[in-house]
């Protein structure tokens, strides 16, 4: 009972760590377009057929605005905003990391550790599309490890209608759902033919309810292109991309987000972050042992008489590492393909296949004394990172650069002190404001501001000399 009470409690305290200070979340670049994006709806009592257009010039799937449009419904007060997100991720990643502990017997301390990401404290906390793939990815294997250890078809219908649905949020999951759904016709043959009836309602829920995002796909297919920024890259960075994903269970490429010289260059924040890298060997190692599991159970995979109600003699771990490989040839293909390499946001898509190869190494190396006080180390290195981090960007509220930027909640500090009203004495030379919407999106949602009023200029200056006070300072101008 002691233990069950220690382990609960260790994956309740991390997983809360993304809704400390939620106001300290980004809101940049695609965010605030979303949220503009969700607000017009709302106004007009329509739904969204998809969300925005993604780099490569298709549209999103319409989950995520739809959800969008719910939170703001509930409020408009930013730091609900990304608390309330926050809440559903971190639940959604929670019980779907617990359902594979549970059908799987997979060491279940990962689970703590796995929220130790400073990528999921980031992903969870952001306004964007691809946010949303961490908790789907997480329940749509869960559920599925549910039914192949215990045959229910609740679970299957469960497996089999989110593995619809994560294409749908994000085109980048199209590999795990290809994947999922491919091992559900060879492996649950039976099982699927006896709920076909309900399979095809689900189905078509899903597909009355895209019908206007199937349009706009369609339509949006001839002027489809390659990562705009990186259309003249090698094809060969974006097919090793996805062979590099522990970098997702780990501390490493963080400047993409803060910026070279906002993370701490001491030595200790060096450590952890060093320590964190062991992610990269987990799901290295992960590949081999999921393929020699594969291997090593081939003959009853080919032979076994899946579906039926008696459990088969195929254990659910190694099915689980069966998508999990199968998802990674058709992603590096389409990161080749699109020339995608650089966003960590890429990862998404099949972000829970490197938190399996992990864990199904980990797993294995437990075993042993000295390979179980390394996985010690590395999942206390990653929460230390996260809490650092946490800390960091309270303090500062935010950073100076384009990819995080000031805070929400220091951005809606600057809102409210422009006010409601047209104005015509301030304008903004900071990049952030200048590229991006987010103080438009602020004033029109928060402050109830009409859409496309016009919105005053403001003269935005970065506090070079005191940190704490926050990066934002304002002062107006008259013409």
């Amino acid at each position: 009972m002691g233990k069950k009470i220690a382990f609960a409690a260790a994956v309740i305290v991390v997983s809360c760590v993304p809704l400390l200070w939620p106001g300290d979340a980004p809101f940049i670049s695609d965010e605030p377009k979303q949220l503009l994006l969700a607000y017009d709806l709302n106004q007009i009592h329509a739904l969204a057929d998809a969300s925005m257009r993604g780099s490569v010039g298709l549209p999103y799937g319409p989950l995520s605005t739809w959800a969008y449009q719910l939170i703001l419904a509930i409020t408009a007060t930013p730091s609900l905003w990304v608390l309330i997100q926050a809440l559903i991720i971190v639940v959604g990643i929670a019980a779907g990391l617990l359902l594979i502990a549970r059908a799987t017997g997979l060491w279940k301390w990962f689970v703590p550790m796995a929220f130790g990401s400073p990528y999921i404290w980031f992903d969870s906390r952001h306004l964007v599309v691809v946010a949303f793939l961490l908790p789907f990815s997480a329940l749509a294997v869960g559920a599925y490890a549910g039914y192949l250890s215990s045959r229910s078809s609740k679970a299957l219908l469960c497996a089999f209608g989110i593995a619809l649905l994560l294409p749908l949020i994000h085109l980048m999951a199209l590999p795990l759902s290809a994947a999922m759904l491919l091992h559900m016709a060879l492996f649950a043959r039976r099982q699927t033919w006896q709920v076909l009836a309900s399979g095809a309602v689900i189905a078509g829920v899903v597909v009355v309810l895209h019908l206007g995002y199937f349009s706009l796909f369609l339509s949006g297919l001839g002027s489809a292109h390659p990562h705009a920024v990186q259309e003249g890259a090698d094809y060969w960075k974006g097919l090793l991309f996805p062979l590099l994903g522990g970098r997702s269970l780990s501390g490493w490429g963080l400047e993409y987000y803060f910026g070279t010289d906002w993370l701490p260059r001491h030595p200790a924040f060096l450590l952890l972050k060093s320590i964190s890298g062991l992610a990269y060997l987990f799901v290295f190692a992960g590949m081999y042992f999921a393929g020699r599991m594969i291997w090593e159970n081939r003959r009853q995979l080919l032979f076994s008489k899946h579906g039926a109600k008696k459990p088969v003699s195929v254990d659910t771990k190694t099915h689980i590492s069966l998508i999990a490989l199968a998802a990674l040839p058709p992603y590096m293909a389409l990161c080749g393909l699109l020339r995608l390499f650089s966003n960590p946001n890429y990862y998404n898509g099949v972000w829970i296949v490197y938190v399996l190869l992990a864990w199904i190494s980990i797993d294995r190396i437990t075993t042993r004394r000295w390979a179980a006080a390394s996985v010690a180390v590395y999942g206390v290195s990653c929460v230390a990172l996260v809490v650092a981090l946490a800390v960091l960007v309270h303090e500062r509220g935010g950073t100076r650069g384009i990819s995080y930027g000031p805070t929400i909640g220091n951005q809606m500090e600057i809102v409210r002190d422009i006010g409601s009203e047209d104005r015509d004495d301030i304008y903004c030379t900071v990049e952030n404001f200048v590229h991006f919407p987010s103080l438009v999106a602020l004033r029109t949602i928060s402050l109830n501001g009409e859409p496309g009023r016009k919105q005053g200029p403001l003269v935005i200056e970065f506090a070079t000399d005191d940190l704490k006070s926050g990066f934002v300072r304002t002062r107006s101008v008259a013409k």
